[in-house]
C-alpha cells in the first residue's frame, strides 16, 4: 500500500489506491501496525475485546466472540450506550436474503471439506470462495442513510483479501493463479486489494452523500497474519 518500504517512512501510495490515501488524509494512519494473530477467529475477537485470546477460548462460544468475553466485546458497550449495531459478516446468514448464492457457497464448502489441506498447494482455490463480498458491501451501503444512521453502529467483515485473488480492482471475477506462480500471485493479490480500496471508496462516497461523513467515526483495521 505504501511507497516507500519503511515504516518511518510510510506513504500510501495514492497512484495505486486514491480511495485509501484519501482517507488517509482525514485519518490517523498507524504505520508500524502489526496483527497479535494469523488468523481471523482469533484477531477480530482479540480487537474487538482488546483480549489476548487462546485458540481454547472459541471452543466455549460463538464466533466471533467467546461467550464469557461477550460482555467486553466494543459492539456490547455500545449496544449497552443505546447504540444500535449492525453486523455484516460474509456467509450463511446471507443466504436469507441472497437465495441465489447458495450454489456458490455449497460449491466452496464441498471444496473445503472434501479437498485434502496437503493437495490444495497444488490446486487454485474455489472460484466461488468470495461469493458473498460484493452483495455483502451492496446490503452494508444501501442500509445507510442520512436519516436512519445516526446513533447506529456498522460492523463490516468481507473476506477481501483473503485468498483466493479472484478479483481485478473493478469487481471483475477471473480465476485465481496457480498457486506456484508467486509473480501472478502478488499481482493478483494486488488488484484484489485495490479492489477493497475502492470499495472503501464507495463508502466514502455513501456516507457524503448522506451527509454523515463528518459525524461518523470509521475504523478500518487488518485482521489476521503479517500484512498490514
Amino acid at each position: 500500500l505504501v511507497v516507500h518500504p519503511s515504516h518511518a517512512q510510510a506513504v500510501i501510495d495514492a497512484e495505486r489506491f486514491p480511495h485509501f490515501a484519501a482517507l488517509g488524509r482525514d485519518s490517523a494512519v498507524f504505520t508500524n501496525a502489526t496483527s497479535n494473530y494469523n488468523v481471523t477467529s482469533l484477531s477480530i475477537p482479540s480487537f474487538l475485546t482488546g483480549r489476548w485470546l487462546a485458540p481454547e477460548d472459541l471452543r466455549v462460544g460463538p464466533y466471533p466472540i467467546p461467550k464469557r468475553y461477550l460482555n467486553d466485546s466494543i459492539l456490547s458497550v455500545l449496544m449497552r450506550q443505546g447504540y444500535k449495531v449492525e453486523e455484516d459478516d460474509e456467509g450463511f446468514p446471507l443466504l436469507r436474503s441472497h437465495p441465489e448464492l447458495f450454489v456458490p457457497e455449497a460449491s466452496s464448502l464441498y471444496y473445503r471439506i472434501m479437498v485434502p489441506r496437503l493437495l490444495r498447494q497444488y490446486l487454485p482455490l474455489s472460484p466461488q470462495s468470495h461469493a458473498y463480498t460484493l452483495s455483502l458491501w451492496d446490503d452494508f451501503l444501501e442500509g445507510v442513510s442520512g436519516s436512519g444512521s445516526l446513533g447506529r453502529v456498522y460492523f463490516v467483515h468481507p473476506l477481501l483479501p483473503h485468498e483466493p485473488s479472484e478479483f481485478d480492482r473493478y469487481g471483475q471475477r477471473h480465476p485465481p493463479p496457480p498457486p506456484r506462480d508467486v509473480a501472478q500471485m502478488e499481482r493478483a493479490y494486488e488488484e484484489q486489494v485495490m479492489l477493497v480500496a475502492n470499495l472503501l471508496g464507495t463508502r466514502t462516497e455513501k456516507l457524503q452523500a448522506e451527509g454523515l461523513y463528518d459525524r461518523a467515526v470509521m475504523v478500518v483495521p487488518g485482521a489476521p497474519g503479517p500484512r498490514p
